[in-house]
């Protein structure tokens, strides 16, 4: 089956930030048709970004992944995903 996954997210999460540099950061919530997760662990710029050069964002590099127990109400299959992710986090 080859067709587009439209899935909807809402839970709930937190994150964490250690000695200003590893940074964690996950939910757990409905993902689709059913629970899951979501996770996301890196590496945060802030200090050299805000401390360094005065901008007001942040850049962080880390693994991204997802896993969820009911992907859709057709198939009903669980799936999981995960990849590199680079965000960049303005505060406002």
């Amino acid at each position: 089956n080859n067709e587009p996954l439209n899935a909807l997210l809402y839970g709930v999460g937190g994150n964490l930030t250690l000695v200003e540099f590893v940074f964690a950061e996950g939910h757990v919530g409905i993902v689709g048709a059913g629970p899951g997760i979501r996770g996301f662990a890196g590496v945060s710029l802030e200090r050299f970004m805000k401390g360094g050069l005065n901008l007001p964002v942040n850049i962080l590099v880390g693994g991204e992944g997802f896993i969820l127990t009911k992907a859709d109400d057709e198939m009903g299959n669980a799936t999981y995903w995960g990849g590199l992710g680079v965000r960049l986090d303005y505060d406002f």
